[in-house]
Protein backbone atom coordinates (compact mmCIF):
# COMPACT_ATOMS: atom_id res chain seq x y z
CA UNK A 1 0.00 0.00 0.00
CA UNK A 2 2.82 2.49 0.59
CA UNK A 3 3.96 1.80 -2.52
CA UNK A 4 0.83 3.45 -3.35
CA UNK A 5 0.61 6.17 -2.47
CA UNK A 6 4.49 6.88 -3.04
CA UNK A 7 3.11 6.54 -7.03
CA UNK A 8 1.49 9.15 -6.64
CA UNK A 9 4.02 11.96 -5.14
CA UNK A 10 5.76 14.57 -7.33
CA UNK A 11 9.43 14.94 -6.88
CA UNK A 12 10.87 16.02 -3.49
CA UNK A 13 7.24 15.50 -2.03
CA UNK A 14 6.33 13.63 1.40
CA UNK A 15 3.02 11.78 2.18
CA UNK A 16 1.87 12.98 5.97
CA UNK A 17 -0.40 11.15 8.22
CA UNK A 18 -1.61 8.08 6.13
CA UNK A 19 -5.00 6.44 7.84
CA UNK A 20 -6.52 3.04 6.83
CA UNK A 21 -10.18 4.11 5.57
CA UNK A 22 -13.32 2.79 4.14
CA UNK A 23 -14.81 4.84 1.13
CA UNK A 24 -18.30 4.87 1.26
CA UNK A 25 -20.79 6.21 -1.57
CA UNK A 26 -23.61 7.94 -0.76
CA UNK A 27 -26.81 6.09 -1.96
CA UNK A 28 -29.98 4.70 -0.68
CA UNK A 29 -29.22 1.29 -2.17
CA UNK A 30 -26.62 -1.01 -0.36
CA UNK A 31 -23.23 -0.74 -1.96
CA UNK A 32 -20.21 -2.34 -2.04
CA UNK A 33 -17.22 -1.13 0.34
CA UNK A 34 -14.19 0.06 -1.01
CA UNK A 35 -11.31 -0.25 1.39
CA UNK A 36 -8.14 1.99 1.00
CA UNK A 37 -5.90 5.01 2.21
CA UNK A 38 -6.20 8.47 2.64
CA UNK A 39 -3.21 10.57 3.17
CA UNK A 40 -2.00 14.38 2.99
CA UNK A 41 1.15 15.66 1.64
CA UNK A 42 3.71 18.01 2.69
CA UNK A 43 2.66 20.12 -0.85
CA UNK A 44 -0.67 20.31 0.29
CA UNK A 45 -2.41 17.66 -1.57
CA UNK A 46 -5.03 14.68 -1.13
CA UNK A 47 -4.07 11.36 -2.19
CA UNK A 48 -6.82 8.39 -1.75
CA UNK A 49 -5.52 5.27 -2.69
CA UNK A 50 -9.42 2.71 -2.89
CA UNK A 51 -9.05 -0.85 -3.35
CA UNK A 52 -11.79 -3.35 -4.61
CA UNK A 53 -11.27 -6.94 -5.65
CA UNK A 54 -8.81 -6.26 -8.88
CA UNK A 55 -6.64 -3.68 -7.49
CA UNK A 56 -6.59 -0.02 -6.50
CA UNK A 57 -7.74 3.10 -7.61
CA UNK A 58 -5.40 5.89 -7.09
CA UNK A 59 -6.63 9.96 -6.97
CA UNK A 60 -4.85 13.13 -5.96
CA UNK A 61 -5.79 16.59 -6.08
CA UNK A 62 -4.91 19.79 -3.98
CA UNK A 63 -6.19 20.73 -0.48
CA UNK A 64 -7.38 23.73 -2.39
CA UNK A 65 -9.57 21.43 -4.10
CA UNK A 66 -11.94 21.00 -1.21
CA UNK A 67 -15.33 23.29 -1.40
CA UNK A 68 -16.56 21.52 1.54
CA UNK A 69 -15.55 19.05 4.10
CA UNK A 70 -17.78 17.88 7.89
CA UNK A 71 -15.79 15.89 10.11
CA UNK A 72 -18.10 13.86 12.43
CA UNK A 73 -17.06 11.38 15.61
CA UNK A 74 -18.74 8.61 15.52
CA UNK A 75 -18.79 5.33 17.84
CA UNK A 76 -15.40 3.49 19.24
CA UNK A 77 -13.09 6.64 17.96
CA UNK A 78 -14.50 6.19 14.42
CA UNK A 79 -14.91 9.41 12.51
CA UNK A 80 -16.34 10.41 9.11
CA UNK A 81 -14.89 12.50 6.66
CA UNK A 82 -17.64 13.83 4.22
CA UNK A 83 -15.82 15.96 0.91
CA UNK A 84 -17.24 18.09 -1.67
CA UNK A 85 -14.11 18.03 -4.04
CA UNK A 86 -14.25 20.62 -6.95
CA UNK A 87 -11.91 18.84 -9.75
CA UNK A 88 -12.01 19.81 -13.52
CA UNK A 89 -14.87 22.13 -12.64
CA UNK A 90 -16.98 19.36 -11.19
CA UNK A 91 -17.75 18.84 -8.07
CA UNK A 92 -17.22 15.13 -6.57
CA UNK A 93 -18.84 13.50 -3.24
CA UNK A 94 -16.10 11.54 -1.42
CA UNK A 95 -17.23 9.90 1.60
CA UNK A 96 -14.66 7.85 3.89
CA UNK A 97 -14.83 6.31 7.14
CA UNK A 98 -11.52 6.24 9.70
CA UNK A 99 -10.79 4.32 12.42
CA UNK A 100 -7.48 4.82 14.85
CA UNK A 101 -6.82 1.16 15.25
CA UNK A 102 -6.96 -1.68 12.84
CA UNK A 103 -6.49 -4.71 13.07
CA UNK A 104 -2.96 -5.54 10.83
CA UNK A 105 -3.21 -2.09 9.35
CA UNK A 106 0.66 -1.25 7.60
CA UNK A 107 1.38 1.95 9.52
CA UNK A 108 2.38 2.52 13.32
CA UNK A 109 1.14 5.33 14.91
CA UNK A 110 -2.26 5.08 13.50
CA UNK A 111 -3.81 7.17 16.42
CA UNK A 112 -1.66 9.93 16.00
CA UNK A 113 -1.98 9.95 12.07
CA UNK A 114 -5.40 9.86 12.40
CA UNK A 115 -5.58 13.33 14.74
CA UNK A 116 -2.96 14.75 13.10
CA UNK A 117 -4.80 14.52 9.81
CA UNK A 118 -8.01 15.55 11.48
CA UNK A 119 -6.28 18.92 12.91
CA UNK A 120 -4.55 19.24 9.24
CA UNK A 121 -8.35 19.29 7.40
CA UNK A 122 -10.28 21.31 10.57
CA UNK A 123 -9.46 24.83 8.62
CA UNK A 124 -11.31 23.47 5.42
CA UNK A 125 -14.03 22.77 7.49
CA UNK A 126 -17.47 24.04 6.39
CA UNK A 127 -20.33 22.94 8.22
CA UNK A 128 -21.97 20.68 10.74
Amino acid sequence: MHAQLVRMLYPDERVLFPVYCVFREKSFLPSFLEYGYIAVTDKDRLLTVRYDIVDGTLGACPLSAIKKLRIKKLLIGQYRFDFMLMTDKKDYSLSVQASPTVAGGSFPHRYANLNMLISLLTPYITGK
